[in-house]
């Protein structure tokens, strides 16, 4: 590898230097750009390459698919003389140059993973094989785009001395380094993006790291960074960290940064080795997620000293959490010693947010980890937790919270100018809804309890809603009143007392048991012991009188009725929960004004009537029902008056559909006992109306009484409790849409049902559901269409009332149960595989698929199957990869199918598997024998299948000769046997089944031979070829040595054999100490090393002050040795001076002042100085623009001022960019002036000499001597002198030619071939211009433009729908699809329309068994034996349970199948839109016969929803017969050239300024579009007007339509397709396609061009 490295510097060195000296030549015929993208210049001349492209405008390269692994620029290495490298992407250093990269199309590689490892090494002469992925010293580095960008060096990925950004780079920057990944200043991360850096073994420097970024790294949004890098197992250098922003900040707002640093390598000086993230300050905010981990190398076993996050000794260094996030922190192996830290000391929190601590301790080993998770005011909550009941803002109940005892005042919590929502979220809470200033929040019952306590007189107006969650309870409770109350979700809300208005949603549960509860509910309340109740409202009957509370309520059953907090409403009214409005017997009241309660009490009515005075009884009946036509008769009074009761007395009637706008009855019918008679008129909409009966003096007109009656109209309807779902049983209930007022219900005295299988059209009885509310039956697929409806007849007290006739419900069957189409099938597949095999199933309503598998290892076994993970379509591909091998013969596949709704297991398929003969049970690689003695070597080979002949032999490698066959080696035959079992087939194929080597009496000479079994096959050798190592051993090694023993001086020695082993033993005796080593008491020798623990026993200690201002710490030494007596600690600053050694700190490391903050020391970390204004804090947001313009055509621009983001101060002003003035894109013309592509305007003068159509000048008035040249584009004339040529002919007129050559046609002359004029007489005989026109559907006439007829009629020539001379396409028509293929056009032969599927119906029977036929082609489903039901007896047959089919007929009876029952049972095929339904005759006993009938209608035909279309029309189609319906033509009434319905184009093509024709303004137009690139928007008018062939673009072939549209020929619209072919013929005319000649795509399929118009040459324009 080294070898081929240094082979390609030289190489390319040589290239560069050849380059350079030919670019030295030519440095004047080019710009250079100072970047250079694999080793090449970018310059003018040179500004792509391969996926590479450079936009010099914008500093913009483009990477698509882009990859390079050698090459590249040669440079020395940064602030290094001497080390030469290379960048594969390099910009000079003497360019400042912000250099953007945007990744397009496909992923992009720089450099190469061999790069980023232990293989990048010295090159040995001084030199390094050292790359640069990008470098640019001087600019920033900008990254955007789609694609992913992998970068792999040994020496840094991207270098600049300022900024990187990241931005919209979604698939993410992947670099891999063997250094360090980035160096900037700063690092941007956002829009989405995702970095990550490896760096894998760094360590080689102080301060290495995968990432850094010395001022400030930022993380936005949802974008990610992750780092990683392992500390070399050498290196002793320390501050190695994942991410380095050591005197800078990180802000992460939102995203993830991930920091990980593997500790390995040796212990360094003084400082930490490992860091995960290393920073000044950490700002964590928006949901940001940090994690810094350190993590043990591989192999590394020691400890050592690590910080995950912070900065120099892991002390310093700021975290903020600012908002809500998390942060991760840990050491994966704990240092007993101490020297590690997770977090700095400074760790704070911003106001309204908290932080819980989790201890996270990972299984098996001795970790520290601690996630710290910080929120952000979410709400107020209520917990309940181990039976102590709190609140807090924080929905995480052990974050900061505030205890309770019993009542909980909202208004403690309430925080001004915060609207933070109430969640009760656990336990019985109690909660006094208090706000003093503002609105009541939004409350939500999570689960357990939540209580509203009302206090005394006090009144709660809530305006938000209250959501009660499923299985929790809101309880309304005290002595206050609650206004506007909205309560939503699904659980209980239970009303104990107080006064309560408002509504609640009828899925919550409603308890009522006391309170004036005026809340709209429509579901049904109910008491505490669930007894049903409903709202009744009682007023007061003295208008002139009010009351201030309630007191007592008695109810006639004796139920109990809480009034606590009972107020009025208005002073009058009270709303009370009762099982009927008759239950209230009276209650007491307290008078406003007084003091004492007054007992009220009434007769029984709807509202009762309170008063002190009445004295005569009201009817207690209050309901009466009818149907439209029926007259009822309305009792006021229980017991008719007298007339001497009533001679001071009048009865006043009056009706009211909305209990508040009443109609007085002027003329009431009315008989002698004050009964109504009242008739409910058919067509009117009311369902209940109110009729009131006022008792007054005749006198005074005073009301002294009042009787309240409802009539109601039964309204029966019918409705389904579930989705009609396939095979599952569904109920129709009937019901009321609309119920009687007040909780009052009717009695239903018979209901009959009746079902329609046609639609509607017609009903017949259906007698199982009849006399039931709530009819249940089996939803199926022949149900579906199917229509029911009820009649019932109503018990309303003694009164009988009409036959109502309920509403329809239709049976739509959804939730299909699924249906296999297609099983998979069994595939013969070739191991290891080249092709792409599978296997599929197709089903109906299946919306997942699962496939399984089971493996099988011989034929018959049973194996569960198990799930394939990622496999789910209706296919299972086995891939062009090898997926397959010989093992799988056996294995079995199947699949899951699904839906929301059923589950099908298909059948289970196998695989013939073919595979070539391999070798298996192969014996160990490796046998050990003593010499002399034996082994063996076995091998079992499979034949493969289909069986073929194989050939086995062994070998032995023979060094430099190779392997060779053991056969042929003279030496090895005595000691090696070779043995092959084989069998032969029954077609006489011979192949091997095992081979054996016998090794015998081996002597020492084989030990370490190597042996391989080779196999062939016909031209084939076996890819895999067992190897096989013999290890033969001596005596010694096989018996063991005869060891002496060892000492200080002499090693362990073997009698036999001379061998040594082992060490010297160690040294023993003597004392060592820290400047003396020990002496051996063995030898007299010295031994050892110092000892540094042990010191002499004269030996002081000394504390060192002369380093004190060189170092942040201090420690003491030994005066003997000078090491150091206590370990090294850091200073205890406080105000700049060290509290333990008295140092005084000079702020050797400081971060200066600056434009916002004072000078920072980092040694004592105080601040100091005052704030440098002209010292602007770039770092963390750097500056922005200010007042910044772009130039216009006609106006200056301004770079704009450079801001500080950090105090506002302008850096540096801007300058004035000049007006650009207009781009002559398109020149002035003698038509208009010229147009600029910037500003899309016009300006200047118009040229009159410049002619917009150079080809429409014609030439008049010719004389000897000139001639008038006219310009058809402008109207020009001028008279000018002949131009003539040598021969005296005019090269502008051709006056003075004789014109010689060409050929008249019917149409033309002759054509000079001299000149191009036409001259001489027509020649009618001979026809140029002929064409084909379409001449009905089966033929087409041939005629020329002259108007005579060639051929008068000839058939079409069909092929794929079109005919191949005149190019009509066919309207297809005739033929007949069938369930499985599409209809055959009975006129060109082409299939078209689709299959109508198969038409199951009933079931089909006979003694056989029973199946499901289709009614169009007969294809059988379903089809098995019956099931027999119970056995027949004297009156019952026996028949399947699963047909209805008899099996055994009841004794004596004789079946007579004379019956025409439609009943579902008796279906044999649905009807469809083209056949009625068929049924079998059955007997008068119920059995079904064989023979059938038909009945009913054809169904209604079911339209595909979109629409059909062709040039002129529109329609629907049929989806199972063709049929079309709501056929129309095109409507565009808006005029957008788009029709109103269909939405086709309807425009005329071409027509680009949309004039109504087209002409050579179109022409210009569309030029102008096409040499500007200006196409507008593809979808607008004018686009799709000037794409004449439809191609989604603005090109040549447009021009060319146009043009030929111009000169007269004829462009016409393919009818069924709404495509558009050329059949160009010339035409006369003026030039110009009239209004209403209308196109949508123009497509060239055969020209005939005029021969005034030659072929376009390449260098013409049109």
């Amino acid at each position: 590898m080294k070898k081929r490295f240094i082979f390609i510097l030289v190489s390319v060195v040589a290239v560069v230097m050849t380059a350079a000296a030919f670019f030295a030549v030519s440095a004047n015929a080019y710009q250079n750009y100072g970047l250079s993208v694999g080793g090449v210049k970018v310059t003018s001349n040179c500004l792509s390459g391969k996926g590479w492209r450079f936009d010099p405008d914008t500093n913009t390269l483009i990477l698509n698919g882009f990859n390079i692994t050698s090459g590249g620029t040669y440079h020395k290495k940064i602030n290094d003389g001497t080390t030469w490298l290379y960048s594969f992407i390099h910009v000079d250093d003497d360019v400042s140059m912000n250099l953007n990269i945007r990744l397009e199309g496909a992923d992009s590689t720089i450099g190469y993973s061999a790069l980023a490892g232990k293989n990048a090494v010295s090159a040995g002469d001084g030199t390094y094989n050292s790359y640069f992925g990008i470098y640019n010293k001087n600019g920033n580095v900008n990254i955007t785009g789609s694609a992913r960008l992998s970068i792999y060096t040994n020496q840094l990925c991207i270098y600049t001395s300022q900024k990187i950004t990241v931005d919209e780079c979604p698939k993410g920057v992947n670099m891999q380094a063997y250094v360090r990944c980035s160096t900037s200043k700063y690092l941007i991360v956002k829009g989405g993006s995702k970095v990550s850096a490896y760096c894998g073994f760094s360590g080689g420097d102080d301060y290495e790291a995968a990432i850094k970024a010395s001022y400030g790294i930022n993380i936005y949004d949802t974008s990610e960074l992750y780092a990683e890098v392992e500390r070399r197992e050498s290196s002793t250098y320390g501050h190695i960290a994942a991410i380095s922003c050591r005197e800078g900040t990180i802000n992460v707002y939102g995203g993830k940064l991930t920091g990980i640093c593997y500790m390995g390598g040796k212990q360094s000086d003084g400082f930490p080795e490992c860091f995960a993230i290393q920073m000044d300050t950490l700002n964590i905010s928006g949901g940001g997620v940090v994690e810094a981990r350190i993590k043990t190398a591989s192999g590394q076993k020691d400890y050592r000293r690590s910080i995950a996050i912070g900065q120099y000794d892991g002390k310093t260094g700021t975290i903020n959490f600012k908002g809500k996030g998390v942060l991760r922190t840990g050491v994966e192996m704990k240092n007993p010693n101490g020297g590690q830290r997770v977090i700095p000391e400074s760790f704070n929190l911003l106001n309204n947010t908290c932080t819980r601590v989790t201890d996270l301790k990972m299984e098996d080993k001795e970790v520290v980890y601690i996630e710290y998770t910080t929120s952000e005011r979410e709400g107020i909550f209520l917990h309940e937790v181990g039976g102590t009941t709190h609140w807090s803002y924080y929905k995480d109940s052990f974050l900061e919270k505030t205890g309770y005892l019993f009542l909980f005042d909202l208004n403690d919590a309430i925080v001004s100018g915060k609207d933070y929502n109430v969640y009760s979220v656990s336990g019985s809470q109690t909660m006094i809804p208090n706000v003093e200033n503002g609105e009541i929040p939004a409350i939500t019952v999570e689960s357990g309890d939540l209580t509203l306590w009302l206090q005394n007189g006090k009144t709660y107006n809530f305006t938000k809603p209250i959501e009660v969650k499923s299985g929790a309870t809101l309880n309304i409770f005290g002595f206050g009143t609650v206004n506007g109350l909205d309560v939503k979700g699904g659980g209980t809300v239970v009303f104990k007392c107080g006064t309560v208005t408002g509504k609640m949603e009828k899925s919550l549960k409603m308890i009522v048991e006391g309170g004036n509860v005026n809340v709209d509910y429509a579901g049904q309340a109910t008491d505490a012991d669930g007894v049903k109740v409903w709202k009744q409202s009682y007023v007061l009957a003295n208008e002139d009188s009010s009351f201030s509370s309630v007191s007592q309520v008695s109810v006639r059953n004796g139920r109990n009725y809480s009034v606590y907090g009972t107020y009025p409403i208005d002073g009058r009214k009270v709303c009370l929960w009762m099982q009927s409005a008759e239950e209230l017997e009276s209650l007491s009241a307290v008078p406003s004004g007084y003091s004492s309660s007054l007992t009220l009490k009434g007769q029984p009515g709807n509202p009762l009537w309170l008063t002190l005075f009445q004295s005569i009884a009201t009817n207690e009946r209050t309901l009466y029902v009818a149907t439209s036509g029926m007259s009822v008769t309305i009792q006021p009074f229980a017991k008719a008056p007298t007339a001497e009761q009533m001679k001071d007395y009048k009865l006043i009637w009056s009706y009211s559909d909305d209990g508040l706008n009443w109609t007085t009855i002027s003329d009431p019918n009315c008989d002698s006992e004050c009964r109504l008679t009242y008739t409910v008129a058919a067509g009117e909409s009311w369902i209940n109306r109110t009729f009131r009966c006022e008792l007054r003096r005749t006198d005074t007109n005073t009301q002294v009484g009042i009787y309240t009656a409802t009539v109601h109209r039964f309204n029966p309807k019918i409705v389904s409790d579930t989705p009609f779902s396939e095979n599952q049983m569904v109920t129709l209930r009937l019901v009321e849409g609309t119920l009687p007022p007040d909780g009052q219900d009717v009695t239903i005295k018979s209901i009959a049902w009746y079902v329609s299988r046609d639609g509607g059209k017609t009903y017949e009885r259906h007698t199982p559901a009849d006399g039931k509310e709530a009819y249940s039956f089996k939803v199926t697929e022949d149900k579906d269409g199917w229509r029911y409806r009820c009649e019932a007849r109503l018990s309303d007290g003694t009164t009988l009332t009409d036959v109502a006739v309920s509403e329809t419900i239709d049976v739509e069957v959804t939730d299909r149960w699924i249906k296999i189409l297609e099983q998979p099938e069994s595939v013969t597949v070739k191991v290891p595989t080249g092709n792409n095999y599978s296997i599929k199933v197709l089903a109906r309503y299946a919306t997942s698929y699962q496939w399984q598998v089971s493996k099988r290892t011989y034929a018959g076994e049973d194996v569960a199957f198990e799930d394939m993970p990622g496999e789910n379509k209706n296919y299972y591909s086995f891939g062009w990869s090898p997926r397959l091998y010989a093992e799988h013969r056996y294995y079995a596949y199947r699949c899951v199918v699904k839906n929301d709704f059923s589950q099908v297991i298909t059948d289970e398929v196998t695989l013939n598997v073919l595979y070539d003969p391999f070798f298996y049970n192969v014996s160990l690689p490796m046998q050990t024998i003593r010499e002399g003695e034996g082994t063996v070597f076995e091998a079992n080979i499979s034949g493969g299948s289909p069986l073929v002949a194989t050939d086995v032999y062994w070998e032995v490698y023979m060094g430099e000769g190779g392997y060779v066959r053991l056969s042929e080696v003279e030496a090895l035959r005595d000691y090696c046997i070779e043995e092959y079992a084989t069998e032969t087939s029954s077609d006489g194929i011979t192949y091997h089944t095992k081979t054996t080597l016998r090794i015998v009496n081996a002597p020492l000479s084989m030990n370490g031979y190597y042996f391989r079994c080779t196999m062939t096959y016909g031209d084939t050798r076996s890819d895999y070829q067992p190897f096989l190592q013999l290890k033969v051993l001596t005596e010694c090694q096989q018996n063991g040595h005869d060891w002496s023993k060892a000492t200080c001086t002499v090693l362990s020695t073997c009698s036999k054999c001379g061998e040594t082993r082992g060490e010297l033993l160690p040294h023993t005796g003597g004392k060592a100490t820290c400047i003396q080593c020990a002496i051996c008491e063995v030898c007299g020798n010295e031994y050892g090393d110092y000892d540094r623990s042990t010191h002499p026993d004269d030996a002081t200690d000394v504390w060192n002050v002369e380093d004190w201002q060189d170092d942040a710490g201090h420690h003491s030494k030994w005066s003997c040795c000078g090491r150091p007596k206590y370990p090294y600690e850091y200073h205890k600053w406080e105000e700049g001076i060290c509290t333990v050694c008295g140092c005084i700190c000079e702020h050797p490391l400081r971060t200066p002042a600056n434009c916002h903050e004072r000078a920072k020391c980092h040694t004592c970390c105080i601040e100091y100085g005052v704030i440098d204004p002209d010292n602007h804090d770039l770092s963390v947001y750097g500056t922005y623009t200010a007042d910044q313009k772009d130039p216009t055509c006609t106006e200056d621009g301004y770079t704009g001022d450079t801001v500080c983001w950090e105090c506002r101060a302008v850096i540096t002003k801007g300058t004035v960019i000049p007006a650009t003035g207009h781009s002559d894109s398109w020149p002035a013309t003698c038509k208009e002036s010229a147009w600029c592509s910037t500003c899309q305007q016009h300006f200047g003068d118009i040229d009159p000499d410049n002619h917009a159509e150079p080809w429409s000048a014609y030439y008049t008035d010719v004389t000897d001597t000139t001639h008038t040249q006219h310009w058809n584009c402008c109207d020009m004339v001028k008279t000018l002198p002949h131009d003539l040529d040598e021969n005296g002919v005019c090269s502008s007129c051709h006056y003075g030619c004789e014109h010689t050559g060409g050929t008249a046609n019917c149409m033309e002359p002759a054509l000079c071939e001299k000149c191009g004029e036409p001259y001489g007489p027509l020649d009618p005989d001979r026809h140029e211009y002929t064409m084909c026109y379409p001449y009905g559907n089966d033929a087409h006439t041939e005629r020329c433009k002259c108007g005579k007829v060639i051929i008068a009629s000839e058939a079409h020539t069909w092929e794929n729908g079109m005919c191949t001379k005149c190019y009509c396409s066919c309207h297809h028509m005739g033929g007949t699809a069938t369930c499985t293929e599409e209809a055959v056009c009975e006129i060109c032969g082409e299939r078209y329309g689709s299959a109508r599927g198969h038409i199951f119906g009933g079931w089909q029977k006979n003694g056989d068994g029973h199946r499901h036929e289709c009614a169009v082609c007969g294809e059988k489903q379903d089809e098995s034996a019956h099931t027999a039901g119970d056995a027949a007896t004297e009156t019952t047959p026996q028949v399947c349970t699963v047909c209805n089919y008899e099996i055994t007929p009841v004794a004596g009876h004789t079946h007579d199948f004379n019956c025409r029952s439609t009943d579902e049972k008796y279906l044999k095929y649905a009807a469809t839109c083209t056949a009625k339904a068929v049924y079998y005759y059955s007997c008068a006993c119920g059995v079904s016969g064989e023979a059938t009938f038909t009945d009913g209608e054809t169904l209604a035909h079911e339209y595909d929803p979109d629409w059909f279309y062709d040039s002129g029309k529109h329609w629907y189609a049929c989806t199972v017969c063709g049929q079309r319906s709501d056929e129309a033509v095109h409507e565009d009434t808006d005029r957008n050239e788009f029709c109103d319905i269909c939405g086709k184009y309807t425009g005329i093509s071409g027509d680009v300024n949309d004039n109504g024709r087209i002409d050579s303004n179109d022409y210009i137009l569309i030029r102008k579009m096409l040499l500007d690139a200006d196409s507008g928007q593809t979808d607008s008018g004018r686009f799709i007007r000037a794409d004449m062939n439809g191609n989604g673009k603005i090109d040549s072939n447009d021009c060319l339509l146009v043009r030929m549209a111009i000169l007269g020929i004829e462009i016409s619209e393919d009818a069924n397709t709404g495509g558009s072919s050329v059949n160009a013929s010339a035409q006369s005319g003026n030039g110009a396609v009239p209004v209403g000649y209308r196109n949508t795509q123009y497509q060239v399929q055969s020209i005939t061009l005029p021969c005034t118009i030659r072929p376009r040459e390449e260098d013409d324009t049109l």
